[in-house]
């Protein structure tokens, strides 16, 4: 069963970057810079799907870095989808999830 089937049943998986707040407190920037760096690349998944195939430069540094071929990786990107209106959060944004997780300790 792939993510992609766990959502489609109601019950989807999803990927969190988290940062402790000492962390985020010393290295404002590096977040910053982080979370452009992953809005980048969903934004081009979201928008250009040829730049996640298997010939393409994406798939070959995911195989590179994940293992498998460049086809494998194309294909398990099938998996993926962005809801509509989905974004990564800045530091700015993080608060109400800061908040949320805070109450729940």
């Amino acid at each position: 069963m792939t993510s992609k089937d766990v959502a489609e049943k109601g019950a989807p998986t999803f990927s969190a970057w988290v940062a402790t707040s000492a962390f985020a407190k010393d290295h404002p920037d590096f977040l910053k810079a982080f979370a452009g760096a992953i809005a980048k690349y969903q934004d081009s998944f979201a928008s250009d799907k040829g730049a996640w195939g298997p010939e393409s430069e994406n798939a070959k540094l995911l195989a590179k870095l994940l293992g498998g071929t460049p086809a494998d990786q194309a294909s398990a990107l099938k998996n993926c989808t962005r809801p509509a209106g989905a974004a990564v959060e800045g530091l700015d944004g993080a608060s109400t999830a800061r908040g949320w997780f805070i109450e729940r300790r």
